[in-house]
């Protein structure tokens, strides 16, 4: 049985004293190890936790890094034992609405290898266990519903179920049999659902969430003694609004023709609406308050051929085998990011010396430098890109790793860069081989950081509050007064050029106001119906130019 230790034993270094260059990021906490986790939990908060599988104890700190509680890992002859590799390892009234801690863990018998799974509190008291082999849990979570954890195994002849249970408690509510890539999700126009793929039926079959029938749907695939439904489909997907505007299913899902994997999306009357024998990945891309996109990785076909990124409005009228409409074709990898002050933007990096950003409309926007320290060049982690995390001002900032050039230097040295849009260092920090940009909704971001020597650093980034960046300018000395403004604000330009023009972006990126050959000292009143908050105002002449964010009261 685990035990809870309660004494405050530090078992991490705990440093307030070394801030990085520029003082853009301070030093909280290093723990030593690398495998730290930050959750929010309903009760306590923000908490920090790690699983030390040497000394096999949990060890949890609260949010300011002081030492809350340690616990024991479980015993049990013959089995190894660990925290379950799933989503929710480490939980609070989840399984029980109590204000124990829970711990779903695996037992891996060393010598028949068969696992199980079993979720315990804080206590070691058994909450629940899964005594099978060739098993999966997942706990689903959709906003204002009630939380469900779905468990799949896999049956005797071959075929999977899922069993879902409603959350706390562990109630039983219904077992689905042929039932594999198992989702809860709400639909466009049908609401909550259960969908799953039934494989040997070929069949989309669709449940409402008292678990009666809403539909069962026939997978369109060409007869062929040679195809067949594949099992474990990393593209399947279900909606009746995401592809086309009607209130007919569709469905996006693979098989296997002639040794080759097939990607179909169809409605529920088997109208196939899109088609590839080349399709390599695809995600549905969904940020708040901006346009679905679904950005395709397409093999064109030639072995020897990139890779085409092609990014395509949803939803639009799929018409096969015609050609699919496309937003834009890029030859690299591409994200869709949005910033604070600019609304989404495309990520895009053909070489490792540069970031390209492009605008919704597919437009070159601005062109990152990564300009390398002497003896570095940039590793192959991603660079994160923000405009508001590190600090306020409108320019862009980008966290990367650099990596010693020389490939033969034991042992490489790494060091993590902040830099902004004109390649100025904002902070760096050395030694950090690895990092993670943690948000969690109402609470301050951080940065964590994997080190060369096996700690594992927390960063806090010291966001600037000035309203105004002068250093964001092109050759104008310009003032905004009063900001933030209830109604209109004046333009005071020191190094007078006319015409002067302006532009207003709301948070999103949209324009919202714009106004030519704008006389300085003089009111500028927007349009009164604009919403309190965060503005960007750009300021330009034929030959200048400079921003300034505005607040609206």
């Amino acid at each position: 049985m685990p035990k809870l230790h309660l004494e405050r034993t530090f078992f991490f270094l705990f440093t307030l004293t070394y801030t990085s260059v520029f003082a853009q990021i301070t030093d909280e906490a290093t723990y030593i190890t690398q495998n730290l986790q930050r959750v929010k939990l309903p009760l306590e908060g923000e908490v920090w936790y790690y699983a030390d599988d040497i000394a096999r104890q949990i060890h949890l700190f609260k949010g300011n890094h002081s030492s809350w509680k340690i616990i024991d890992y479980p015993t049990e002859t013959n089995n190894k034992i660990t925290l379950a590799p799933m989503n929710l390892s480490v939980s609070q009234t989840t399984f029980k609405a109590d204000n124990l801690l829970e711990f779903v863990w695996l037992f891996k018998d060393t010598v028949s290898r068969k696992e199980r799974i079993k979720i315990l509190n804080e206590l070691g008291d058994s909450i629940f266990f899964f005594p099978f082999n060739q098993t999966k849990i997942t706990v689903n979570e959709l906003i204002d519903r009630p939380t469900k954890l779905f468990f799949e195994k896999q049956e005797a002849n071959g075929t999977y179920s899922t069993t879902v249970y409603g959350l706390p408690d562990m109630v039983l509510e219904k077992t689905y049999m042929k039932a594999s890539n198992f989702h809860r999700q709400i639909f466009g126009y049908k609401g909550e659902v259960y969908y799953f793929k039934n494989t040997p039926d070929k069949r989309l079959e669709i449940y409402y969430p008292n678990h009666s029938l809403c539909k069962s749907i026939p997978l369109a695939i060409p007869v062929s003694s040679s195809s067949r439904i594949s099992e474990d489909d990393p593209y399947f997907f279900a909606d009746d609004k995401t592809f086309n505007a009607d209130i007919s299913v569709e469905v996006v899902y693979s098989y296997n023709m002639r040794g080759f994997d097939q990607v179909r999306i169809a409605n529920e009357n088997q109208k196939i609406l899109f088609h590839s024998n080349s399709f390599s990945s695809f995600i549905i891309d969904r940020q708040a308050r901006q346009p679905d996109k679904l950005i395709w990785n397409y093999q064109t076909g030639d072995i020897n051929a990139n890779n085409q990124y092609r990014v395509i409005s949803l939803p639009f009228p799929f018409i096969y085998p015609a050609t699919t409409p496309r937003e834009k074709t890029y030859d690299a990898p591409i994200e869709r990011i949005v910033l604070n002050h600019f609304g989404a933007v495309y990520k895009y990096q053909l070489f490792s010396n540069a970031i390209s950003l492009f605008d919704s409309n597919h437009r070159l926007w601005k062109n990152l430098p990564l300009k390398y320290s002497s003896n570095y060049r940039w590793s192959s982690l991603s660079p994160f890109i923000s405009d508001n995390i590190v600090n306020s001002d409108s320019l862009i900032e980008i966290i990367w790793i650099e990596r010693t050039d020389t490939s033969n230097a034991r042992p490489l040295a790494h060091q993590l860069r902040i830099t902004d849009e004109r390649a100025n260092d904002i902070a760096f920090i050395p030694n950090a081989y690895h990092f993670q940009v943690n948000q969690f909704d109402n609470l301050p971001n951080k940065l964590i950081t994997k080190m060369t020597n096996g700690t594992t650093k927390v960063w806090r980034f010291n966001t600037r509050t000035a309203i105004q960046d002068p250093s964001v300018s092109n050759g104008l000395d310009v003032q905004v007064s009063p900001n933030p403004f209830v109604t209109s604000f004046t333009i005071f330009c020191k190094n007078s050029e006319h015409p002067i023009h302006i532009r207003l972006f709301n948070a999103l990126g949209q324009l919202v106001f714009a106004d030519k050959n704008v006389q300085m000292n003089a009111a500028i009143t927007p349009p009164h119906h604009l919403s309190k908050g965060i503005y960007l105002l750009e300021i330009f002449s034929e030959k200048t130019h400079t921003t300034r964010r505005l607040v609206k009261q």
